[in-house]
């Protein structure tokens, strides 16, 4: 389109210098078929993103958190079994400590300690292609959410700009790190939120009766994944319809997210006994969960902040994780907001719409910001891809047309070239080299914690009951692991009347415990630590009466 302009004004006779074009000038509306060359670069961009996140996927065998190993193990016995709890056969005074994190118990069953539509959604694809299919349905996602952004870029930029945003996405480290996490359900609600970011902005377009059935689908699949987004994202798209007036598309798309949302809330009333329980909420711990009351209180819950309470230093989160993770980023995001504001900010109604939307999107980091368990170490020990920045994926989302906005005030294309190298650089740098959640450490991990796995395996019997501790997520599913060690008289009790029925073991890696006071414990309550075998310079001891 530019080149055609520039020709129509040459015929015209008129004078165009070399500085009344930008470089970067065509146009959003070229709605010509792309280049070949475009074609060819968007081809590499989606079989990288295919063959790095499946390799990836394919070749990692350890789970790296407590929530990644109930959320397999979950969903592996619901594909092979069709129950979403487990029968430990373990009494359930014992159960009570004896169960691994992430995990609710009910009497001798252990639960799901989470959101259930991940488990769901992967036992379906474990059934319909086969035992490990179900890790590829993240990273998958993650590129149908990909290629959704890009849909939105260009009603608003070019071919190339729209692609450039959506690499800078693809490979932002927290995005990339949970996009390749398959048991965790942050990857899959952002990407859920993205393809429903496109189906709002088409039915905005054009308000039909079918735009808006597949704006509350997309919205309602993103929610499925982790309701508890909900709480800002369903007052965000109330706002937005409502002063659009579109009455009857608002009544359409809220049937439409919360039909999506039926098969957990079914599993729920199953499971934890009402239809809004969870693992999360007290009343998921009990089967016997009836009545107004054991609605009411989840419900509660829900709308409450991780702590119970609201707190002031949710400040410091904010500045940690919303800043100095990825300085870049937000610096670019804010510049683009006060642009965006500077601009729109003109009349008393568009102000007070804007306002709302804006006290809208604080929730998230007022609620996110109490997630923070590291409140006396700096943010750049943890790094841009400490745990709980998984909370924070869908804000960083949200800063990527600011990065390109940001990027498009360069009048120069080298300055653009150049700072785009350096962001990919260092994006690529931070997700390999991560100290613990870069891709070296991983596979790192990946290779030492199966060996663990595998030994710990080996050495103890199927039935075995296994004090674990933090290596409990490496071998649930196998063994009953439990994380801690009994610590009260009724525990070691406990213990002592379940090594009549099982065998019992401890896993102690090397200086995790004073061996001196847990052999003292074990002695005061008749049991002895035999050691049964070594794992590195770990220990593997079996529980004997004295």
């Amino acid at each position: 389109m530019t080149e055609m302009t520039n020709l129509n004004l040459r015929k015209k006779g008129t004078s165009v210098s070399r500085q009344a074009v930008r470089w970067d000038a065509s146009s959003y509306l070229d709605m010509s078929r792309p280049s070949v060359l475009f074609r060819l670069v968007a081809m590499a961009c989606v079989l990288t993103w295919i063959v790095i996140t499946g390799w990836l996927v394919a070749t990692t065998t350890i789970v790296g958190s407590p929530d990644e190993a109930a959320n397999r193990l979950f969903i592996t016995h619901l594909a092979e079994t069709g129950r979403y709890r487990i029968d430990t056969g373990v009494s359930a005074d014992a159960l009570t400590f004896l169960h691994p994190r992430s995990i609710a118990v009910q009497g001798s069953y252990l639960a799901s300690g989470s959101f259930l539509g991940l488990v769901q959604a992967g036992a379906l694809v474990y059934q319909l292609f086969g035992a490990g299919a179900e890790r590829m349905l993240t990273p998958l996602l993650s590129l149908v959410g990909l290629v959704a952004m890009y849909f939105v870029f260009r009603r608003f930029w070019s071919r190339w700009w729209s692609l450039l945003g959506v690499v800078l996405m693809a490979f932002h480290p927290a995005f990339f790190e949970f996009a390749t996490l398959p048991y965790l359900h942050n990857g899959a609600v952002v990407a859920g939120l993205m393809v429903a970011g496109w189906a709002l902005l088409r039915l905005l377009e054009r308000p039909t009766m079918w735009a808006a059935v597949l704006s509350g689908s997309t919205l309602g699949l993103a929610l499925y994944f982790r309701p508890v987004e909900a709480l800002w994202v369903v007052p965000a798209v109330t706002i937005v319809l409502v002063a659009r007036k579109l009455w009857v598309v608002l009544l359409i798309v809220g049937t439409m997210t919360i039909v999506m949302q039926l098969p957990w809330l079914l599993a729920n009333q199953s499971v934890y006994g009402s239809f809004l329980s969870s693992g999360y909420t007290p009343s998921g711990v009990f089967v016997d969960g009836e009545g107004a009351a054991a609605i009411a209180q989840p419900a509660k819950i829900l709308f409450t902040p991780p702590g119970g309470a609201w707190t002031w230093h949710w400040l410091s989160s904010v500045w940690w994780y919303f800043v100095l993770f990825l300085p870049s980023w937000s610096f670019m995001g804010a510049i683009a907001l006060a642009r965006y504001f500077k601009r729109k900010y003109v009349t008393w109604s568009k102000a007070l719409k804007l306002s709302t939307l804006f006290l809208i999107g604080l929730f998230p980091l007022v609620y996110y910001g109490t997630w923070n368990l590291y409140p006396t170490t700096p943010a750049s020990v943890n790094g841009a891809l400490a745990s709980y920045v998984r909370y924070w994926v869908p804000l960083y989302l949200m800063m990527v047309p600011g990065v390109i906005i940001v990027l498009r005030l360069l009048s120069r294309r080298w300055l653009v070239m150049m700072g785009v190298v350096v962001m990919l650089g260092t994006q690529a740098l931070t997700i390999w080299t991560h100290p613990v959640a870069g891709l070296a450490a991983r596979r790192a991990a990946n290779t030492k914690y199966q060996v663990i796995r595998d030994r710990i395996v080996s050495m103890t019997e199927t039935n075995a009951v296994i004090f674990a501790g933090a290596a409990d997520k490496y071998i649930q599913g196998d063994r009953l692991a439990a994380f801690r060690l009994p610590s009260t008289d009724d525990e070691w009790v406990t213990v002592q009347r379940l090594m009549q029925q099982r065998p019992v073991y401890f896993y102690a890696p090397h200086a995790a415990y004073d061996m001196d006071v847990v052999t003292q414990q074990a002695t005061e309550h008749a049991v002895r630590l035999v050691q049964r075998g070594a794992i590195g310079r770990d220990t593997l001891y079996l529980f004997q009466p004295l």
